[in-house]
């Protein structure tokens, strides 16, 4: 008879064993000293809830409560070596770069996210100022960028993956996956590079699962971006566009041209795939593509 209690019991003592490992642990930043105003600075505290939820061995949920906090310096989420296998950053609010783009002007990243997801959220730069100065022709710093190696899964206004080439010398952008997303009544999704010289490259992108309803041009790339033809002019953009997937994208457009991709002379879009996208009657615009199915 006892051996039967034990045969019963066990495999319930398993499942609440798996069901706790199993487990998510969330860390609110705000525990750590952050400050939902803007300021001071909020990265030690981010940084804290980082460490804990990289140290453990449950999957972990990084919670940020809504308003803006500020990331004064340049920072890392780096989530291939944590212990933790699945860290989310749960934002509800805005990450907010300095004001003054001296701050992090000179610095390649502002911040990095490397295989981890991210849900929700905005990320503020400030970058008005720097792009102001650029235009203006006086020396600048370079700027500082995002990057990522991460999925999204968020209900957002647009997603833009811009502003690239301005300087000869920058980093490249790959692997970014975006799925799961929700758009309601703006822009679109972009990839747009400056009609300029530049060693920089976008390849691996993935647009996928993802709802977009009355928005301006849904989907597009812009490699000949110019405004006002502003030190740029008569210029071709020479960033690699490559191996960008749009799938399972169900859209309604508010203007008449939904897809366009007008892409670099010098060097031609490649590898770019519409696979099951959908939606009212639309026109779709591709100028110099190549490998486009």
């Amino acid at each position: 008879m006892f051996l039967k209690h034990i045969a019963l019991v066990v495999p319930v003592l398993l499942f609440l064993l798996l069901q706790y490992l199993s487990a998510k642990v969330t860390y609110n930043v705000l525990s750590f000293g952050a400050k939902a105003n803007g300021r001071p600075d909020s990265k030690n505290a981010f940084l804290k809830a980082w460490n804990l939820a990289c140290a453990s061995t449950n999957p972990t949920i990084i919670y940020v409560p809504a308003d803006r906090y500020l990331i004064a310096s340049v920072v890392t989420f780096a989530g291939q070596a944590c212990k933790s296998k699945a860290i989310t950053f749960n934002i509800y609010g805005t990450l907010v770069a300095p004001s003054s783009y001296i701050a992090i002007g000179n610095s390649e990243v502002w911040i990095k996210f490397h295989r981890v997801t991210i849900s929700g959220g905005t990320l503020d730069a400030q970058g008005a100022p720097l792009w102001a100065c650029k235009s203006s022709g006086k020396t600048c710093p370079k700027g500082a960028t995002l990057l990522f190696h991460l999925t999204i899964d968020v209900l957002i206004r647009v997603c833009i993956i811009g502003s690239l080439g301005w300087e000869l010398q920058e980093a490249g952008i790959q692997n970014v996956t975006v799925k799961s997303t929700t758009f309601i009544g703006t822009q679109n999704v972009r990839i747009k590079t400056w009609a300029r010289q530049s060693n920089r490259f976008v390849k691996n992108v993935i647009f996928q699962h993802s709802t977009m309803v009355n928005l301006q041009n849904p989907i597009i790339i812009d490699a000949n971006y110019c405004p006002n033809n502003g030190n740029c002019p008569k210029q071709v953009s020479v960033v690699k566009i490559s191996h960008v997937v749009y799938e399972d994208v169900h859209r309604t457009s508010a203007t008449r041209v939904a897809v366009k991709f007008d892409c670099s002379k010098a060097k031609p879009c490649s590898g770019i795939r519409l696979k099951d996208v959908v939606g009212s009657e639309f026109l779709f615009d591709c100028i110099l593509c190549l490998k486009l199915r």
